[in-house]
């Protein structure tokens, strides 16, 4: 390339080729490249299964020989646990040594509506059996054989041959782990005894004039679990995943080499406008990190959510949902000061998550403790000592000592504190770091406690100025009555009866039969709030760790 009518790029058809030069010629490769691979994602199944040929052909011969090695690689890449070496050379010693590209693509794409699997397991005399799926079974290999082989599959089996031999033997032709196919008789009975031969598990077989007839025996089969995925419903899909880690390394690729020619094409001009724009203020960068991927302010709160056009632009730039809740920074010097010695780190900004459904919800939520008709029997903490519920720190005002309601830490990812504060805590994502006490969300006293699972975020580097920034939750949680526990549950059991406890049969928080409404571990290591409205996330503190 290179000529004006040879137009190879983007940035070349902008000039009309006047700027081509070596990097274009690198970027044009690269897209050809992945044109190539589309094209190998969009072929037939033939000219994929090719790639089990020996052959430099698109599409194989039906003589040509399948190469045993390339097709044992993708199996065991597959399925590791189903296909040893020496599974995979009985499969090879029963497709026979004359294993050709037709009788693969038969294998993969099964004809209907009969098929001969042309076996014979036992010696003479022989009885003709055919085999299809059962009814009952609706998982996506019967549903699939019962729609392309309505008439099933024929194999001869002697009488001796054991019911094992036989399951085995259709796992293999089937491409399916062993131990996965099970046999009924018509009726639906289960032949479960694999080391005996048909009739000793209750099967009749035809005799010598139905034989000579052509009369066979039918069985049904079923695959245990139904969901079970065989080699030949994958086999496709290694070829496409293959072919997509290629894609996605090329793509990588175009959008280097593309960056290299961009930039080689800058004049020293925008060179030096870029220089600026990135040496902006820090401070303006940090707060514009928190507003797209944390929370927003109250101003674009507004206008984001009074104008459609711009929050349909502001999302689909990957921006955070300012649908619930914005965040109003706290620059109270006391406020700070407070929290920061409590943590024991440096604080970074200071953020009230104002969010009026999670507000409404956990006054509701209060309103239920406090006429459930149980005495909460008072307990304290050392941060509900420091921190009130006034000036400077007075997030829904004075914290209710009746209710046992507290300041209480959580540390985690900026995802999560995102989500937390836009939508509450949600039972359906707990356990990530483990459910010693039970099923809720867990929240400390010490901030020392969350400070380490904070930590196992990824820190976010906004800038020089604030390489390392982490999170930290300070919530308001309505304890109420807790099971005290000073050990780990025994068992299964005692662990969901813990959780029972603080629920009640109603399933409703602060029931009228809860025994409790939270767990303490002992040594008050933890708190464990087990529905999400006796929780408000009131404060977000970024640290730097």
């Amino acid at each position: 390339s290179g000529q004006s009518d040879q137009i190879c790029c983007f940035e070349c058809e902008q000039s009309d080729g006047a700027v081509h030069s070596p990097s274009c010629d690198a970027v044009e490769e690269c897209v050809q490249n992945l044109a190539l691979l589309q094209k190998k994602l969009q072929a037939s199944k033939a000219e994929k299964l090719t790639q089990f040929v020996s052959t430099s052909k698109s599409v194989a011969d039906d003589s040509d020989l399948v190469d045993p090695a390339r097709l044992g690689a993708a199996f065991t890449a597959l399925q590791p646990a189903a296909w040893s070496e020496e599974r995979l050379g009985k499969f090879f010693q029963m497709a026979g040594n004359g294993f050709c590209f037709s009788e693969l693509c038969s294998w993969v794409l099964i004809p209907g509506p009969e098929k001969n699997l042309n076996i014979d397991i036992g010696s003479a005399p022989l009885i003709g059996v055919r085999i299809s799926a059962s009814p009952a079974d609706t998982g996506r290999f019967a549903q699939r054989i019962k729609a392309e082989v309505p008439k099933g599959f024929v194999l001869n089996v002697s009488k001796e041959a054991k019911v094992g031999e036989l399951t085995e033997t259709l796992s293999l032709c089937w491409g399916l782990p062993s131990k996965t196919v099970i046999l009924t008789t018509t009726d639906g009975v289960e032949l479960q005894n694999m080391d005996e031969s048909l009739q000793p598990n209750g099967v009749t077989l035809p005799g010598p004039a139905a034989r000579r007839r052509g009369d066979k025996l039918e069985l049904h089969f079923g695959i245990k679990p139904s969901e079970t995925p065989s080699a030949y419903d994958l086999l496709l899909k290694y070829f496409d995943e293959e072919i997509q880690k290629l894609d996605e390394v090329e793509r990588k690729r175009v959008f280097e080499k593309r960056q290299a020619h961009v930039f080689s094409m800058k004049s020293k001009q925008q060179l030096e406008e870029e220089e600026r724009l990135l040496s902006k203020d820090p401070d303006l960068e940090l707060a514009d990190f928190v507003c797209k991927k944390i929370g927003v302010t109250k101003e674009k709160f507004d206008e984001l959510n009074g104008n459609p056009q711009k929050l349909e632009q502001w999302l689909k730039e990957g921006n955070v949902n300012p649908d619930m809740n914005y965040l109003v920074e706290v620059t109270d010097p006391a406020a700070i000061q407070i929290i920061a010695g409590r943590l024991k780190r440096k604080v970074i900004r200071l953020y009230r998550n104002e969010n009026q459904d999670l507000k409404y919800r956990y006054e509701r939520a209060k309103e239920r403790l406090r006429n459930c008709g149980r005495t909460v029997s008072r307990e304290s903490t050392e941060t509900q000592r420091i921190i009130t519920g006034v000036p400077p720190l007075d997030s829904l005002g004075l914290y209710d000592p009746s209710l046992n309601e507290y300041p209480m830490w959580h540390g985690t990812s900026r995802e999560s504190v995102s989500g937390i504060c836009r939508t509450n805590f949600d039972i359906h994502r707990v356990g990530k770091h483990g459910l010693a006490y039970g099923t809720g969300f867990y929240f400390a006293d010490n901030p020392t406690t969350s400070l380490g699972y904070s930590a196992t975020g990824r820190a976010d580097h906004v800038n020089k100025k604030y390489p390392s920034c982490s999170y930290m939750l300070l919530n308001r949680v309505m304890c109420g009555n807790m099971k005290n526990l000073g050990t780990l549950p025994r068992n299964h059991e005692e662990f969901d009866m813990w959780t029972a406890d603080c629920i009640g049969a109603g399933g409703v928080w602060a029931g009228a039969d809860a025994k409790y409404e939270s767990i303490k571990s002992g040594q008050n290591f933890c708190w464990v709030a087990v529905h999400s409205h006796q929780v408000y996330p009131a404060y977000l503190i970024i640290y730097a760790n």
